[in-house]
């Protein structure tokens, strides 16, 4: 009886909560580099953050955004609904990951998302990496 009960367990459909791939990104990360080619965003960012926090649905940098990805495409949507109006809005980009280096672009709201990892007068280009630990 106990191993029919065990066998309807395991025949149950996985959770959607499962089903969803953990994102890459996921982590404790610290604030390496910050740049922009105008604007004080990035500078506002580095005077108040030095520690960023990604989990499956947020990123929290001092204040806490959204974000989705398209790991294939390498996009990332962060959206800001708190804080400076100013400031609120989603901001498109593509990130890079590559060992303890996660690499952040993204263009201001209703701007084009970027193309490459340059600084733009229009974005924010942020550098990461994973604390070492010891």
């Amino acid at each position: 009886m106990r191993s029919l009960f065990v066998a309807m367990l395991m025949a149950l459909p996985v959770s959607a909560a499962d089903d969803k791939p953990k994102s890459p990104l996921v982590g404790e990360w610290s604030l390496v580099r910050e740049s922009t080619a105008g604007g004080d965003l990035a500078t506002k960012l580095k005077e108040n953050v030095t520690r960023v926090v990604i989990d499956a649905e947020s990123i929290t940098a001092g204040r806490t955004a959204s974000y989705k990805i398209d790991a294939e495409k390498k996009h990332l949507d962060l959206t800001l609904d708190a804080g400076v109006k100013a400031e609120q809005g989603t901001y498109s980009g593509l990130y890079d990951l590559t060992g303890d280096t996660l690499k952040i672009h993204l263009a201001l709201p209703g701007q084009p998302r970027p193309t490459g990892f340059d600084a733009k007068p229009t974005t924010v280009l942020i550098v990461l990496t994973k604390p070492k630990k010891g």
